[in-house]
């Protein structure tokens, strides 16, 4: 059995195959799908998909870091009431980590205090919950090393998923023995907000 451990299945691109997809992946061996949040406006679709594929979709909360603003301590706060006082919405009344959540400094660098900030508020959940994290890492390793290193020292764990390092970077997260890494990219995440905000514009 394989585990797929990043998939934003719940985004628009799949609304027309979505049975289809999973379908296919089960077929294809891999019978378990993590899907990681990107902001409090994907919580439900994640949700619903959830519970339409209980045994094969699994949901993760968190503020992924392109989608860290000027107001994202009240996204924050959105997304921990989820995980908080309305975990009896999703399936098994549980979640299965945080995030996702990390720096991405390839788009954008306006809101990097934010998004730093952002990164130390979730992995404070992570370790508090006993979660892990899933860590988005972009053009970012070592701004996103020294926020997570002292909180692997505690016990936190978790995966660094969209990993644009150096070997020698790579060689740096196998010494956080609570850590995975890997990379993604079956859908450009940038190119459905782009899809999305043109929806909004026209409505």
């Amino acid at each position: 059995m394989f585990v797929d451990t990043h998939a934003h299945l719940y985004l628009e691109n799949f609304e027309n195959d979505i049975s289809a997809t999973i379908e296919r992946s089960i077929n294809d061996g891999v019978q378990k799908i993590f899907l990681p949040n990107i902001d409090f406006s994907t919580i439900e679709p994640m949700r619903k998909l959830c519970h339409q594929f209980p045994q094969n979709c699994f949901p993760m909360l968190g503020l992924h870091p392109c989608d860290v603003k000027e107001n994202y301590e009240s996204d924050l706060e959105t997304i921990l009431d989820y995980i908080k006082e309305k975990l009896n919405l999703f399936p098994e009344n549980k979640i299965y980590a945080i995030g996702e959540c990390g720096l991405d400094y390839y788009w954008d660098k306006t809101f990097v205090p934010q998004q730093k900030k952002a990164l130390e508020m979730q992995a404070e959940w992570a370790l508090e919950m006993n979660l892990p994290i899933v860590l988005h890492t972009r053009d970012s390793f070592y701004d996103t090393l020294k926020i997570i290193e002292p909180f692997a020292k505690k016990g936190l764990t978790g995966v660094f998923h969209c990993f644009s390092g150096s070997m020698e970077e790579a060689n740096q997260l196998l010494k956080l023995d609570t850590f995975l890494h890997g990379n993604w990219r079956s859908v450009d995440l940038q190119k459905c907000r782009n899809r999305r905000n043109r929806k909004k514009s026209t409505t």
